[in-house]
């Protein structure tokens, strides 16, 4: 299979980046990438190629911010001819599927929707103004066959991102956790070739110098940071461009204010290649986008994956990524003095930085490496291809399991196998049917029996017996089995808005902090809600109480291309560790239980960090509905 990436930028920034990352494990997984960039001057083709990623190069305008007409006349001017070389460059290289970084140029979109090839068109940041991105939004909702966003903040910022729904595919951007890592054996060189010394405290910043990143916001905060720290310095890792004079000379002037000096206070490194080394000197990693700018920036994620303290404004997806006090600082946009104050503190107390940094690294190897990348992009391509009517492939690996699954009944280790679970400590052994682990204790389960699996080997009920069997008994046999695995997909569009509502106010406080998540879904039905969860950029297991509810996830799990693992578990016996999850999630379910408060605790035993409960209420238009037949 073969995708093309298409970016407008000549320059290298986070779209060929993402590219450059990811082309070698995706090709591992049978996609070839082809990047098509403009032929005009930059290093980003430069670059690409030199990481062994194949780039054509064509004239491909750009929508520019300057006020200049003659930009905007020639963007118009080559729209119809370069649909036309991009239609041909399809054609001629057996394209499956386009792929657009960014927004406002439609160009590939428009190609690929006309050669009848299926597009992800990707959301990067929220610098296009209002009426801008109105405009380019309805191109997004009427070419996109899935649409990938650098955080769920990010689509909401759009005009209609939120009607995006089932298309939706959120994503951190690809870090190299192996290539960027702690360093500390490289401090002193690096320091040395920006003649710092070793032990002068560090600012640093990873970013092109220009208005989204905020450069002026924080030299203004460092100017503030030297009246308490003297002696620190600030470095700026990125490059300058003709393009942004004029922003660079505002750098420069709000140094002058602030009584800053180059070369002696602040230090320009200037666009490099070595990036992970010049992380390696500094103390703290200070960042300070504008609103309607950034998205998620990588620079960010990558100083987070050396183990560096990191402030950053709470703008855009970077809530997603830092969790303030917890791996990072966040402090308000446009706010220097709130900036400084952060910094100051980590730079006053380095077990503290350090502290910050480490729970930093944790989050960027679980969350940012690259195989959660090529996860989140093939998960994209499957649903662009199923829309297209092309066969849908699972796609992700399993979430991992080492350590997650105890026996159900004594709470020790389960060693795993592909036929049989089997209990460390007392030897109790499980089956695995279908694929499907069975993890009830006693049951004594064939593939051909179902109902009776809530029964020992000797007849008698497990647990609270005669209601669990009538449960399952329903779920097992007494369903419309292809309603179940497909809903809310083809149902009328009420009914479909009213279930993704739901999942929408249960999981509304931590939508954010889904991505990369871990989840388990109780009582879980045919798995819509794990659907959901996986949608939402989650890991997730699925459990229920009936055999054939499990399977019929699993169905749903393989006919729309989405990874979750589904089991057969009872949600007053969880057969997994303590904390297993970040999130336990129950919709419509504890009710069928005897002793709900039992299957609530062990939702709250198993959850790491958030228990979510969502139950029918006895409202008096429920009431009226079921009697009037509706």
């Amino acid at each position: 299979m073969r995708v093309l990436h298409v970016v407008h930028f000549p320059v290298f920034g986070g779209p060929h980046n993402q590219a450059l990352r990811l082309a070698a494990p995706l090709r591992a997984r049978g996609w070839e990438t082809i990047v098509l960039v403009p032929d005009e001057s930059g290093n980003a083709a430069e670059r690409l190629r030199a990481g062994g990623v194949e780039v054509v190069t064509m004239p491909l305008h750009r929508l520019r911010a300057a006020p200049d007409p003659r930009l905007h006349l020639a963007l118009a001017a080559g729209l119809a001819p370069e649909v036309r070389a991009i239609r041909r460059l399809i054609r001629e290289r057996g394209i499956d599927l386009v792929q657009v970084g960014g927004l406002v140029n439609p160009h590939a979109a428009i190609a690929a929707h006309l050669e009848r090839v299926p597009v992800v068109w990707q959301l990067l940041d929220t610098r296009a103004p209002w009426p801008v991105a109105l405009a380019s939004m309805t191109f997004v909702r009427q070419l996109a066959d899935a649409v990938m966003s650098t955080g769920r903040a990010v689509a909401l910022a759009h005009p209609g991102g939120g009607a995006l729904a089932d298309r939706l595919v959120p994503f951190f951007p690809p870090v190299d956790v192996d290539l960027f890592r702690p360093r500390p054996e490289e401090r002193a060189g690096v320091r040395a070739a920006w003649g710092v010394p070793e032990r002068t405290p560090v600012v640093g910043c990873v970013a092109n110098i220009n208005p989204q990143k905020g450069t002026v916001e924080l030299v203004r905060a460092f100017a503030v940071v030297r009246r308490h720290v003297p002696e620190a310095r600030l470095v700026l890792v990125g490059a300058e461009y003709a393009t942004h004079t004029g922003y660079s000379a505002a750098v420069r002037a709000a140094m002058a204010v602030g009584g800053l000096v180059e070369g002696r206070d602040v230090i320009f490194a200037g666009e490099r290649v070595d990036v992970e080394r010049q992380l390696a000197g500094f103390d703290v990693f200070a960042f300070a986008p504008v609103p309607r700018g950034e998205g998620i920036s990588t620079a960010v994620l990558e100083a987070m994956a050396t183990g560096l303290p990191v402030v950053t404004t709470a703008i855009a997806g970077l809530p997603e990524a830092i969790e303030d006090s917890v791996n990072g600082r966040l402090v308000p946009p446009l706010d220097p003095l709130a900036l400084a104050r952060a910094v100051v503190e980590l730079l006053a107390d380095p077990t503290a930085a350090a502290k910050l940094g480490a729970a930093a690294r944790t989050r960027a190897v679980e969350r940012f490496a690259v195989d959660r990348c090529v996860d989140d992009h093939l998960r994209a391509y499957d649903l662009a291809l199923s829309r297209r009517g092309r066969p849908v492939r699972l796609i992700a690996p399993a979430p991992p399991v080492e350590g997650l699954f105890v026996c159900p009944l004594c709470g020790e280790a389960l060693r795993i196998d592909i036929a049989t679970y089997a209990c460390v400590a007392c030897g109790r052994t499980y089956p695995v049917v279908d694929g499907i682990p069975v993890l009830v204790p006693d049951l004594g389960i064939t593939e051909h029996d179902e109902i009776d699996h809530l029964h020992d080997s000797h007849g008698r009920a497990v647990g609270d017996g005669g209601h669990k069997v009538a449960q399952a008994e329903h779920f097992d046999r007494a369903v419309a089995e292809e309603f179940e695995i497909t809903r809310p997909h083809g149902t009328p569009g009420l009914y479909d808005f009213l279930l993704h509502e739901k999942f929408r106010r249960a999981t509304s406080p931590i939508g954010p902090h889904l991505i990369g998540a871990t989840a388990l879904t109780v009582c879980g039905g045919s798995g819509m809600d794990a659907e959901f969860l996986a949608r939402a950029g989650a890991s997730v297991f699925t459990s229920d109480i009936s055999l054939g509810a499990a399977r019929r996830a699993q169905e749903r799990m393989r006919r729309y291309g989405i990874h979750a693992t589904s089991i057969v578990a009872d949600v007053e016996r969880l057969p997994f560790a303590d904390g297993a999850f970040d999130l336990v999630l129950v919709h419509d379910g504890l009710h069928h239980l005897e002793r709900p408060e039992a299957g609530l605790a062990e939702m709250a035993r198993v959850a790491r960090r958030w228990v979510s409960v969502t139950e029918p209420a006895r409202a008096a238009a429920t009431a009226i509905a079921v009697r009037a037949g509706v």
